[in-house]
C-alpha cells in the first residue's frame, strides 16, 4: 500500500464543506452558460458533488493511492452521462475543484493533491468501463434469467426459479455464483440509469429474501462455541453482504451476532463486549470507509487488544494491501473464505 499524507487529508475534511462551497461559487461565476444549464437547484446540486469529491480526495489522499480518487471520477462520469450531465461540465467541475483547492490550502498539502487530479481527468478522457456484471460464469443463465425475472416484476417466479437451482446444486454456491451477480447487474443497471430507484429496491428486496429462505433451509455443521458479529461500518448502508457473511457463519456452526448496516463505533464496541464476541467482521463498501473501519477497529481493540477483527468489502478492492492500514487482522474477499479465516484465527 502506497504511503499517504495525514496532514493533507486532514485539512481537506476539516475543510470539505467550505472547500464545496467555494468550488460551487467559482463555478457558477465563471461560466454562466455552465449556471444556466443547470438553473434553479444547480447551485446546490454541485456543492453537494463538490463535497462530496472532497471526501474521497481526501480518502485518497490518506492512503497515497490516486486511483481512487480517479474511480470515483470515473463512477461520476457513468452516472452523470445516464442522467444528461455531459463529460465536458464533469471536467470542468473537477478542474475548477482543483483551482481553488491549490488557492485555498497552504502549498505542501496542495502540491499533495496533484497526482490524485492528474489521474482523475485521466480517466475522464479515457474509454468508459461500465463494470456490467460477467455473465460467463457457471451460473450465467440463472443470473440471467433471475435479472429478467426481477425486472418483470415478477418476485414469486423468481423465488421458484431460485429454489428450483438450489435443489439441483448448493444454497451457498447459488447465493454467491448467481444471487450476488444479480444483484451486481441491478446496481449497474440503477447506476447506468436504466431503472430508477423504486425498481432497485424491489430487486434488492426479492434477492435479500430469495438468500435469506435458501440459506435458512441449507445443512449446517454443529455448534463449534464460537460468536462472530458481523455488521457495516459506520456510514456504510449496505448490509446484503453482512446478511450473507453472517449466513455463512452461522451454516458452519457458529453463534452469530448480526448487526446489520451503520453500526456506530460505540454500539459495536458494547455488542463484543455484551455479547461475548470471539470475532469480529466489518464491512465496508466505499473507499471513505476505510477510515471508519480503522476507527472502529481502534476502539475495539482498546477495549480488547486480543480480539480479532477481520475486514472486507468493494472498499478494500482497489488495492492489494488497503486494509492493512486499517490495523485488522485479517482481509476477506469473498463470504466461504472469512469462514475459513475465521476459523483459523481461532485456531478451530
Amino acid at each position: 500500500m502506497a504511503e499517504g499524507n495525514a496532514f493533507s487529508a486532514q485539512l481537506l475534511r476539516a475543510s470539505s464543506d467550505g472547500l464545496a462551497g467555494l468550488a460551487a461559487s467559482r463555478l457558477f461565476e465563471t461560466s454562466p452558460e455552465f449556471a444556466e444549464r443547470y438553473a434553479p437547484d444547480g447551485f446546490e446540486n454541485w456543492r453537494a458533488q463538490f463535497q462530496v469529491q472532497v471526501d474521497y480526495l481526501a480518502s485518497a489522499v490518506d492512503d497515497g493511492l490516486p486511483q481512487t480518487f480517479a474511480r470515483h471520477v470515473a463512477w461520476q462520469r457513468v452516472a452523470f452521462q445516464a442522467r444528461e450531465v455531459s463529460t465536458e461540465d464533469l471536467r470542468l467541475a473537477v478542474r475548477t475543484l482543483r483551482l481553488v483547492l491549490e488557492e485555498e490550502l497552504p502549498a505542501p498539502a496542495a502540491a499533495d493533491l496533484g497526482d490524485h487530479f492528474d489521474a482523475a481527468l485521466e480517466a475522464l478522457a479515457g474509454v468508459i468501463h461500465t463494470g456490467r456484471t460477467n455473465f460467463d460464469g457457471p451460473h450465467s443463465n440463472l443470473v440471467a434469467e433471475v435479472v429478467s425475472d426481477l425486472l418483470a416484476g415478477q418476485a414469486e417466479q423468481c423465488r421458484q426459479r431460485v429454489r428450483a437451482a438450489v435443489e439441483d446444486g448448493d444454497a451457498r454456491t447459488i447465493a454467491t455464483g448467481a444471487l450476488v451477480p444479480a444483484l451486481h447487474e441491478i446496481g449497474h443497471l440503477w447506476h447506468l440509469g436504466e431503472i430508477g430507484a423504486a425498481e432497485e429496491h424491489f430487486a434488492t428486496g426479492v434477492i435479500r429474501r430469495a438468500m435469506g429462505q435458501i440459506l435458512e433451509e441449507a445443512p449446517r455443521r454443529p455448534a463449534n462455541g464460537k460468536a462472530v458479529m458481523v455488521g457495516a461500518v459506520a456510514g456504510d448502508a449496505h448490509d446484503v453482504a453482512v446478511q450473507l457473511v453472517a449466513s455463512f457463519f452461522e451454516l458452519d456452526g457458529w453463534r452469530v451476532i448480526d448487526l446489520g448496516a451503520d453500526v456506530p463505533v460505540a454500539d459495536l464496541v458494547l455488542a463484543a463486549q455484551r455479547f461475548g464476541t470471539d470475532l469480529v467482521v466489518l464491512s465496508a463498501t466505499l473507499d471513505v470507509q476505510r477510515r471508519a473501519c480503522a476507527e472502529a477497529i481502534q476502539a475495539l481493540r482498546t477495549a480488547d487488544a486480543a480480539l480479532p477483527v477481520m475486514v472486507g468489502g468493494p472498499a478494500f478492492d482497489v488495492d492489494e494491501g488497503s486494509w492493512e492500514g486499517t490495523g485488522a487482522s485479517a482481509y476477506t474477499a469473498s463470504p466461504a473464505e472469512a469462514v475459513a479465516t475465521g476459523r483459523k484465527l481461532l485456531g478451530l
